[in-house]
């Protein structure tokens, strides 16, 4: 109900509907769907679910302007490989924090594959992670409630904006990463993993 009130009518597909949404909102609906029921893939590095999170940024994407499946799956690969390096980075601390990784390390794979497949260059896909990296947000203490599969839908939602809003020119700082106040400092309570590995 909260998707079909708040949000315009859009390119993107709504699974399991007949009507199609903005692309936010169809990444919200169909991530928070995905990891509702709890049959989702898990990735060591990550200690999390990238599939809930990159597909449906991915889906959208497709449905807003469309790719080869080849592109698809190529950036699909390349998402799952963000979350797992970067869950390398700031796990287990980030659990020991209270963080959800599914929720704060998937924003950044379905950008990382939203922006694959928009074939974003190297300073648009830093920007667009720089974004993804300050929509990151999901607290442990969710976890059996309703609001756990939410972090999925707004992990997602918050990738394809953070691709759109780097597309459409929106410029966050430089460095968001690696800064001593950026991602991985604050989600590994300053104690992030071997930036070289």
């Amino acid at each position: 109900k909260h998707v079909w009130s708040q949000y315009a009518k859009g390119p993107s597909r709504i699974i399991g509907d007949t009507e199609c949404m903005s692309a936010e909102a169809a990444a919200l609906f169909n991530g928070t769907m995905a990891h509702w029921e709890e049959y989702d893939d898990a990735t060591y590095g990550m200690a999390g679910h990238p599939s809930v999170v990159t597909m449906p940024a991915l889906f959208a994407a497709a449905d807003m302007e469309k790719f080869s499946g080849r592109e698809f799956i190529t950036a699909y690969v390349a998402a799952v490989e963000v979350c797992a390096k970067m869950g390398r980075l700031i796990t287990p601390q980030t659990i020991v924090l209270g963080y959800h990784p599914t929720a704060i390390i998937g924003t950044l794979g379905a950008v990382a594959a939203v922006g694959k497949v928009w074939k974003f260059d190297v300073d648009m896909m830093e920007n667009a992670l720089g974004l993804a990296a300050t929509h990151s947000c999901g607290l442990r203490p969710q976890m059996g409630r309703m609001a756990k599969p939410l972090h999925a839908g707004l992990a997602a939602r918050g990738g394809i904006a953070a691709a759109m809003l780097a597309r459409d020119g929106f410029v966050g700082a430089p460095d968001v990463l690696e800064d001593p106040h950026g991602y991985v400092h604050a989600f590994s309570g300053g104690k992030p993993g071997d930036y070289a590995a």
